[in-house]
């Protein structure tokens, strides 16, 4: 197996879907390190007091890898059609959609939650 294929599996076995309102969300958890740099980014080694807040952000825009079903209109735009996935189109949905943010957000949390519980118990063995 090549580092390709190695890769898309690993990518896939952190991969999960969330369901918001009729709309489809791939979210894929961050690696250690990946939580690592958006600590960095965030400024958090400052004790910057808005700093984890920027983190959590930071950690949710790169865990949504993907969605089916979201549509300009989601925007708070009259036009029609699906919004493509991009870096830039997920701010501007989590802007206009907050809450579906909050959940994406909670989803994350709770799978990340439960993969550190499951890499406890497996050390513990």
């Amino acid at each position: 197996m090549d580092l390709t294929d190695l890769k898309r599996k690993v990518q896939a076995a952190r991969r999960f879907i969330v369901e918001i309102d009729g709309r489809s969300f791939t979210l894929q958890r961050p690696s250690r390190f990946d939580m690592q740099m958006a600590a960095a980014q965030a400024g958090m080694v400052h004790g910057d007091p808005g700093a984890r807040l920027h983190w959590e952000r930071l950690v949710l825009l790169g865990a949504i890898v993907g969605w089916q079903g979201v549509t300009v209109a989601d925007l708070g735009l009259p036009e029609a059609g699906p919004l493509d996935h991009d870096d830039g189109a997920v701010l501007l949905l989590l802007d206009a959609q907050p809450e579906w943010g909050d959940q994406l957000a909670q989803a994350l949390w709770e799978r990340l939650a439960q993969a550190s519980e499951a890499e406890g118990t497996a050390a513990k063995n």
